[in-house]
Order: structure tokens, then sequence, then C-alpha cells
């Protein structure tokens, strides 16, 4: 075998498996963000966010941060999923068929009402 055709065969080997590693990091998720606030439009530090997958009964949580905003990453993809958010002092609320795309977070953002 020639030098030139073995190196060939090893740089074809080298990019056949480069490109089979990169195939293995794409992303096969979905998330959610928002905001989330009184109906006063304050946001709620420290609110608890549940998004259950209904048809698995898989479930996410995150909690509000400083601002009120949340966000839920890894989320199975479609749908449909029940967003639930509570916080002290304040009514829960929940918003059903949402749903979840590929690679993007939407955003959906809930009202809470004073209790």
């Amino acid at each position: 075998m020639k030098l030139s055709s073995l190196i060939k065969r090893l740089v074809g080997a080298f990019f056949a498996l480069a490109i089979g590693h990169v195939s293995f990091a794409q992303v096969v998720t979905g998330g959610l963000t928002g905001l989330v606030r009184d109906n006063g439009g304050k946001p709620l530090v420290g609110a608890t966010v549940t998004a259950k997958h209904e048809p698995t009964g898989t479930t996410y949580t995150a909690t509000t941060n400083d601002t009120g905003h949340y966000s839920v990453r890894g989320m199975i993809v479609g749908g449909p999923y029940t967003v639930t958010a509570s916080s002290p002092k304040h009514k829960t609320t929940e918003r059903a068929d949402v749903s979840t795309q590929l690679g993007v977070d939407n955003d959906v953002d809930l009202t809470l009402a004073v209790s």
C-alpha cells in the first residue's frame, strides 16, 4: 500500500469520526422561560413554576429569580404541558396546553392574584 493512500484513508477516518461526534451534540430538548408577577404587575421573587408533561407525567420545576424570571430547560419536546405557578400569599395559577419546540425556550408569562 502506498504511503499517500494510507494517509488519505487515515484522514478520511478522522473526519468520519469527527463528524459522527458532532452529530451527538445536537439539541433534542426544548424549554420554557417567562416572568411571574402579581395582578398589579409586580415581579414575584421566589415563586415556584412547575411544568408537567401530560403524556408522561414528567415534571420540571424552577424558582423565579430576583426579577421574577424563571427558566426551565431540557424538557421533552412537544406537549401538552400544564404549567403551574405558586407563591405564598398568592393564588396558584395554571396554564394548560403549553407546548415546547426543539431547541427553543418558549415564553410563558404567568400572573398570580393576591389571595
